[in-house]
């Protein structure tokens, strides 16, 4: 569960380089999230200790990383939706739980997705580290990822204005609500407001 790594001018992990001095205290901060996206949720950088080198101009450091136990891809657990249905947020999974070893960049990815539907205010993705399950093949932890939403408001009205050489100035208003049956349905209605007819006369 605890993996040592060695970083002297050059810090390499997952085939990745990492230039030292200015950039190897970032590139520390970089190492669990590697971890995270091969298997390893709940990866933390447990000690750090740097040796700086004025003469040579380099910066060493011992790194100790404590990856924890490996993990599948669990299910998702959504917490603060009233009107969306969990199913269908459920459904739009990336991953089959259970299958898949734990990646976060996964993870982001469906909380991206979640974000991009037009119906929270926010949306925080993160791995239930208190609830492992033990099951999956040769033991592996399957550990739930849970979904915080806060839902915005389905229904809104806009309205456009153009402008048209022949007809004039028109207007249009638009409703709109992007969950009508509780799964995301989005129904939109556009009706014309005002429109200004012109007349050129000779």
């Amino acid at each position: 569960d605890i993996t040592e790594l060695y970083v002297d001018g050059i810090l390499k992990v997952g085939g990745r380089d990492y230039e030292a001095l200015g950039k190897t205290l970032a590139a520390v901060d970089a190492l669990p999230e590697c971890f995270r996206r091969e298997g390893y949720p709940l990866a933390k950088v447990a000690d750090a200790r740097y040796t700086l080198n004025r003469e040579a101009r380099t910066l060493n450091a011992d790194i100790l990383v404590r990856t924890g136990p490996p993990a599948l891809m669990g299910n998702i657990r959504v917490h603060g939706a009233q009107d969306v249905n969990a199913e269908y947020l459920q459904r739009l999974t990336p991953w089959t739980p259970g299958d898949e070893p734990w990646d976060s960049e996964l993870l982001d990815d469906y909380a991206n997705t979640l974000r991009g539907l037009g119906l929270f205010r926010s949306v925080e993705a993160a791995p239930a580290a208190a609830d492992l399950e033990k099951s999956g093949e040769g033991g592996v932890a399957v550990l739930p990822a849970d979904i915080t939403v806060a839902e915005a408001p389905f229904r809104s009205i806009s309205g456009s204005a153009r402008y048209d050489t022949d007809t004039g100035l028109g207007l249009e208003g638009v409703w709109e609500h992007r969950n009508l049956f509780h799964n995301g349905e989005k129904l939109t209605v556009t009706a014309p407001l005002a429109t200004e007819i012109q007349g050129i006369k000779a």
